[in-house]
């Protein structure tokens, strides 16, 4: 992993149309959409060759989120969603890297939670999380797994 720095950039910055997001437009049917609805947003991003690698994306919620796709209740509350994390094959142990950032962002921002939807076929994120103190919540309605990692309890 030597030689790899992590580059923040905003999504608008980055182009869609690069393969590392073939997977990402696969797996959730309004990718594109979201991408675009989001540019100003910040993203922690790694490339090789001028090719992306990793990418992390955050997103501050306050208590007024309203997680009504959750088969269980979200108490109102200042969460951190980690909205995209990919990290290719060769490159895995930046996901423990991005973790880190997601964990730092949280304690500077007095957040009581941290959470990521996904599916279950990313068996490697899933394991990840599991092993950076994520438990699984509950589902949401379009069968993804909420994780969650609690900060401080409340």
């Amino acid at each position: 992993m030597k030689n790899i720095v992590i580059e923040e950039k905003q999504l608008k910055d980055l182009d869609i149309n690069d393969t590392f997001f073939d997977s990402l437009k696969s797996d959730y049917k309004d990718f594109i959409i979201w991408f675009n609805n989001h540019l100003d947003r910040k993203a922690y991003v790694t490339y090789q060759n001028n090719k992306i690698t990793s990418i992390l994306v955050l997103k501050m919620e306050d208590n007024i989120e309203i997680y009504n796709n959750f088969t269980k209740e979200f108490k109102p509350s200042k969460r951190l969603k980690i909205c995209t994390l990919k990290v290719i094959d060769k490159y895995k142990r930046l996901g423990t890297k991005y973790l880190e950032i997601a964990l730092s962002e949280a304690i500077n921002n007095n957040v009581n939670e941290i959470y990521i939807t996904l599916y279950t076929n990313h068996k490697d994120l899933i394991n990840l999380l599991e092993k950076n103190n994520y438990k699984h919540y509950c589902e949401s309605t379009n069968k993804e797994r909420v994780y969650v990692n609690k900060i401080k309890e409340f």
